[in-house]
């Protein structure tokens, strides 16, 4: 296999496997509104944000992860907005609190977030500046869900590759694929050249299967012991006893 196909391969590996909570657009948008609200320093009056058609269609279609089940662009930033964690990037949203959910449902109503559709701009385009007063940040997400490729703080621009003639290496890598390529690279990879990332995604994986499968088995505990507890009639209760503490037991070794 080419080498250099190969190495392409490996980095779209590593630039992809990366974790988040729930869906990637609507961590990508509470992303970059939570670290437009970060640059401001303090909660911002109002929200713009512009999305490409891309995102504007798969946060639509989602529950915001963490949100007490809204949906929606708006929701996406103003939560981000509101927690300010764009340290914890796609998983910002892990670190949303009942209060800014509360708060959240006081804003969406209003016209505090604007969101726009940002046409002639590539599947993953999103901008969002946050304004205070006379004082206002931006931030633009560009070809990647923590790509920033333009920040300003004020009058003052912190980032901006808008006009660098630097490409994004995994844009560049992207343009290497075809369909036959991917397939000689999973034929053919080293397990020892993608172990690390593997490793995480099995841990990951295996994580949330048991979470799912302890669940499942508290639910069913509980309708069982809920239909134990229905049909039970006053002279045999004492028999049933141990049937229901076996039911609460079982309840129990899955919490």
């Amino acid at each position: 296999m080419d080498k250099n196909i190969y190495k392409a391969c490996l980095e779209i590996m590593r630039a992809e496997l990366v974790r988040a909570l729930g869906c990637t657009e609507p961590g990508a948008v509470a992303f970059a509104a939570g670290q437009a609200a970060s640059l401001l320093g303090e909660f911002p009056d109002h929200l713009d944000v512009w999305c490409s058609g891309n995102i504007v269609k798969n946060v639509k279609g989602v529950i915001v992860p963490n949100s007490g089940g809204m949906r929606g662009i708006d929701a996406a930033a103003v939560l981000g907005a509101l927690c300010a964690r764009a340290d914890k990037e796609l998983e910002i949203l892990t670190a949303v609190t009942p209060a800014d959910i509360e708060k959240a449902k006081q804003l969406l109503p209003t016209d505090y977030c604007k969101c726009m559709l940002e046409e002639g701009e590539g599947n993953l385009y999103i901008r969002v500046v946050a304004t205070k007063g006379s004082n206002s940040s931006e931030v633009i997400l560009r070809d990647g869900h923590t790509n920033i490729t333009y920040m300003r703080q004020g009058d003052k621009v912190l980032v901006d590759k808008s006009t660098s003639e630097e490409k994004d290496p995994i844009t560049e890598y992207k343009k290497l694929l075809s369909i036959r390529n991917i397939i000689d690279f999973a034929n053919n990879v080293e397990i020892a050249d993608v172990k690390d990332m593997l490793d995480v995604a099995i841990k990951e994986t295996a994580q949330l299967r048991r979470k799912a499968s302890r669940t499942i088995t508290v639910h069913r505990s509980a309708k069982q012991f809920w239909k134990a507890m229905t049909t039970m009639s006053e002279p045999v209760q004492g028999q049933r006893l141990p049937q229901v503490r076996m039911l609460v037991w079982q309840a129990a070794q899955c919490l």
